[in-house]
This record gives C-alpha cells, sequence and structure tokens, in this order.
C-alpha cells in the first residue's frame, strides 16, 4: 500500500519546495494555477530519444527562467509574473515542507526543460549533486515509494480547470469530483530496481509512477506502475523507454547550462539527468497539447542518513490536504491549486 507524505516523515523525511509562478489569461480557456507560466517549447523536426543523454535537447533555444519572486513573496501573493521555458532551483526562491530544514540542500542544483511534439511531453532534469545518489529506498514492486528516493515531482491538472483545493475528505487522494477527477501526481525516482539489464555503469534505473490520482482506473486495480492501470498501460503502448538516466561526472563537459555551471564552466559539477515522456492519450482526461494545463513541480533529495529534503517551485510549504490542519489559510498548500502554475504549449 503507497504511503502519504506523513508517513514518508516517520522515514525522517525533510522538505523543501520550490515553484515558479505567473498567471495568463486566454478568451474562452479554463484558468487553473495563477502562480507561475512555463512555456512548453514545440521541437518541430528536433527527435528526442529518451536515453539520459541532453545532447540532442536544443538547450541554447532554452532562454528565460520562469522564476519566483524571493521567498515567502511567492507564497503569500495570489499570483506571481514568473514566466519563462524553464525552470531553476534557487534556494532563495523556494518553500521548505515536511520539515526540511535552511541549510538543507547543499551543493545541489536543478534546471527542468520541457518540450513537446505530436505524440508526448518531454521533460527533462539537469540535476546537480555532490554525494551519493540515492536509488536503493524504494522496493516497492512497481515503483510506487520513489518518493523515498532522488528526483522530483510534478502535478498536472490536464484539462486546467481545477481552482481551491484538490484534496479534502479524502486526503491523501485527489478528490474524485470534477473538477478534480482529472488532475494526477507523478512521482519520479532514481531506482536501482530498473537499471536496464547490461547497461553501462553510467546508466542508473529510474522510475516514474502515479503518487495520487483523482480518476482511480489512472492508476489500475494493482497499484501505481502495475498493468492494467490507464496510466501506466498508455506508457508501455508508446514504444521504447518511457524515462531513463545517467549519472554524470562532469555535467559542464557534457554541455550542461545550468546557471551554476554556465558562471563558472571550468568547475567539475557531478549529478545526474533525467530523461522522460508522456504520451498524448485520449485515455488519459484533457491530457492534449491543444490548451494550457495547471502545473506544479517540486525536487527531493536523500542524504546517506535516509533524510529527505523537499524543495518546490511554487513556494507552497505545507501539505495538509487544505485539510483541517491548514486553518483557513491555504496559501501555503501544495493541495490547492491555486497555488499552482501554468504549463502552455507554444506554437
Amino acid at each position: 500500500m503507497r504511503k502519504s507524505y506523513r508517513e514518508a516523515g516517520q522515514r525522517q523525511v525533510r522538505g523543501v519546495m520550490a515553484v515558479v509562478g505567473a498567471t495568463i489569461l486566454l478568451a474562452g480557456a479554463a484558468m487553473a494555477g495563477p502562480k507561475g507560466i512555463i512555456h512548453v517549447k514545440p521541437l518541430g523536426s528536433q527527435a528526442i530519444t529518451i536515453d539520459g543523454s541532453f545532447s540532442d535537447w536544443p538547450l541554447d533555444k532554452f532562454t528565460t527562467v520562469s522564476q519566483q519572486p524571493a521567498f515567502p513573496a511567492g507564497q503569500n501573493a495570489d499570483k506571481t509574473t514568473a514566466e519563462g521555458d524553464h525552470v531553476v532551483f534557487d534556494k532563495t526562491r523556494v518553500g521548505l515542507f515536511n520539515g526540511t530544514p535552511d541549510d538543507a540542500f547543499g551543493g545541489f542544483g536543478a534546471s527542468m526543460y520541457f518540450a513537446y511534439d505530436a505524440k508526448f511531453l518531454y521533460i527533462l532534469g539537469v540535476v546537480i549533486k555532490s554525494g551519493n545518489l540515492r536509488d536503493d529506498l524504494d522496493t516497492s514492486d512497481f515503483g510506487s515509494q520513489g518518493y523515498l528516493n532522488d528526483g522530483f515531482e510534478f502535478f498536472l491538472d490536464p484539462k486546467g480547470d481545477s481552482k481551491g483545493c484538490m484534496s479534502t475528505d479524502g486526503f491523501p487522494a485527489i478528490d474524485s469530483t470534477i473538477p478534480f477527477a482529472d488532475d494526477f501526481q507523478v512521482t519520479v525516482g532514481l531506482n536501482a530496481k530498473y537499471k536496464p539489464s547490461g547497461a553501462a555503469a553510467d546508466v542508473l534505473g529510474v522510475r516514474q509512477a502515479l503518487a495520487r490520482q483523482g480518476n482511480p482506473d489512472l492508476v489500475g486495480p494493482d497499484g501505481s506502475g502495475a498493468k492494467g492501470g490507464i496510466y501506466q498501460d498508455a506508457l508501455t503502448a508508446s514504444g521504447s523507454p518511457d524515462i531513463a538516466a545517467k549519472k554524470y561526472a562532469d555535467l559542464a563537459a557534457a554541455g550542461a547550462k545550468n546557471p551554476e555551471i554556465t558562471a563558472d564552466p571550468s568547475k567539475k559539477y557531478a549529478g545526474y539527468v533525467v530523461e522522460m515522456r508522456i504520451p498524448f492519450d485520449p485515455k488519459i482526461s484533457g491530457f492534449s497539447s491543444d490548451h494550457n494545463m495547471g502545473f506544479d513541480l517540486f525536487w527531493r533529495s536523500v542524504d546517506d542518513n535516509n533524510t529527505i529534503s523537499w524543495a518546490d517551485w511554487g513556494q507552497s510549504t505545507t501539505v495538509t490536504g487544505c485539510g483541517a490542519d491548514s486553518g483557513n489559510d491555504l496559501k501555503p498548500d501544495l493541495f490547492n491549486t491555486d497555488n499552482w502554475g501554468q504549463l502552455v504549449f507554444d506554437k
């Protein structure tokens, strides 16, 4: 049975979250999440291979960071002006949760890129991490406890119509009522169990799985990542890997464009890369590139003591599900969709 983040907190979970926010008003379009715009780039004739290498990503075309104001200005605002084509982890612009202390995320950095073609939404994470990569704590059958390992997570509101708290009575599950029935959360975690057989030493195992969803059919009868769930079946039907990861001793030499690297290109930055895609499948309700989607992103970094630090792009700092524990103030809550941003699919 999958654990909630509160249960994960019993394993010395600490948290930091980083979210970037802004608002876009489109005539006749539903609004979801005023705290940030991420422009998703159309690939055109560019082909992306899911192999953990980012040499086929046109990183030079990603020029503007969707950047939140310094914390806590973004957390307390009804909306922000963050807008760009990629997201960068910035410790001064994130919100801490699950007990993550101010001194967490030492030696950590991340740049996240978003692109699409006619078939897929693509996400690339280039992560700087000093110290050991943790891919060993999720021992579940289908990689459904990826939140225990290094990685990141994101919420999607595919129809872009959610307002307010998406999880109240059924916390930590997403409410199955409209407009939240199409919403879901994806956990991306390094996972040694899923390293491809015979892979090179720099190849890492990695898994994407649903953490929670408004539609029970997305996850299927046997749990996240199992055959029979709409999400996993769509990944399987898309052919070839849906996610891949590699570790790098020198990200700069590989061509990474993280701001830490461009500021000092002579320095070696170790870390890892996750590359993934999600098919635009009609069975995943609302998941189509012809409209904006509500979106939020947060990172995880795990140390050698199994302590997890968390950081959210939207500056949320609590995960109460907007329930009784949160009182009347929903601004800090991760499950308040008004704290999310938007994916805007550029044409």
